[in-house]
């Protein structure tokens, strides 16, 4: 009997990338950009207007944003394999 005719491999299709999210913290003293993105919020009641540090809660915390956090979860973590 003859092999099955192997399909033509299609190019590789790049995954669609969503565009970037504004989060922010309500925090006192700005944090650092990633750090925006991994605990913080999209715009609500509490911090609405992005881009502006606005007050928010008490003893002088002010809304920080970044404005180029990725959409969608997070990609989970890749498992080290444990040593020999």
């Amino acid at each position: 009997p003859t092999p099955a005719p192997v399909p033509p491999t299609s190019p590789p299709t790049s995954n669609p990338t969503n565009p970037p999210v504004s989060k922010y913290v309500c925090t006192k003293w700005e944090p650092a950009g990633s750090t925006i993105c991994a605990e913080g919020a999209l715009a609500d009641n509490k911090c609405s207007s992005e881009g502006v540090n606005s007050g928010c809660g008490n003893g002088g915390k002010v809304c920080w944003w970044n404005s180029q956090c990725e959409a969608g979860p997070p990609s989970p973590p890749t498992p080290t394999p444990p040593p020999p």
